[in-house]
């Protein structure tokens, strides 16, 4: 009866330690998968433009690294400019964003960091399990973000264009993005620049940046209306 008795605290207590082990997993799994949220967050910033709000994301010390927020801009367009020419998007506005972590992170066994792959694909109707279970295509840019855990958040310690699939594609497109190449926006100025554009002969690179500038300058019109000191400068 003595062993019975035993036998059963033994079952109780192992049980009991179990269920803490399953909820401890389930923790840290829920705080892993939060940096593979995050990451889907600032890509959708940075393709609706809120390039302070996709600020946000990064740890502490690369935001002191932004040499200013024209650059900023600058820099953001053109990682959204390149990852819809990697992966064919540039004429499609449906697209669906995967990300997926590449390791898993154990508190006070592993490094405060994590790699997680980017994926970007045509928007399809598929269920959620199906989804999830998909695997990664072969454009898709593995370990392309470095997260770091900073005051118990996730935040982007690097995007490693360099030495990626991205990186000629960045290189190609970043000196055609140059701030106001048709429209130019200040808070005081908003200065159209002499243009001759055949639509028909456009590529999708130059439409996204026309598109881009004529957005801005109407941002600015709707948002704070042609004040009295507010010039429009026109190309002739």
């Amino acid at each position: 009866m003595l062993n019975l008795k035993l036998s059963t605290k033994i079952i109780i207590a192992a049980a009991f330690l179990c269920f803490i082990l399953f909820l401890v997993f389930v923790s840290v799994l829920g705080i892993n998968n939060n940096a593979q949220s995050d990451v889907k967050h600032f890509f959708q910033q940075v393709s609706s433009r809120d390039y302070a709000g996709a600020l946000k994301f990064y740890s502490e010390k690369e935001r002191t690294k932004q040499a200013s927020f024209q650059e900023t801009i600058r820099f953001h367009f053109t990682l959204e400019l390149a990852l819809l020419e990697h992966f064919g998007l540039m004429d499609n506005p449906r697209y669906s964003i995967k990300i997926k972590r590449d390791n898993m992170w154990l508190p006070f066994l592993t490094p405060n960091e994590l790699k997680v792959s980017v994926n970007f694909t045509p928007q399809q109707d598929t269920n959620l399990i199906a989804e999830y279970l998909s695997k990664a295509g072969p454009d898709a840019l593995n370990g392309f973000i470095t997260m770091r855990r900073e005051n118990e958040k996730w935040k982007i310690s690097q995007i490693n264009i360099e030495g990626s699939k991205l990186e000629n594609v960045f290189k190609r497109i970043y000196p055609q993005v140059t701030a106001g190449k048709y429209v130019s926006v200040t808070p005081e100025n908003i200065e159209l620049k002499a243009a001759h554009l055949e639509l028909k002969k456009l590529d999708p690179l130059e439409r996204k940046i026309l598109t881009r500038d004529l957005q801005t300058a109407l941002e600015v019109l709707d948002k704070e209306g042609t004040a009295p000191d507010q010039k429009i400068k026109l190309p002739f």
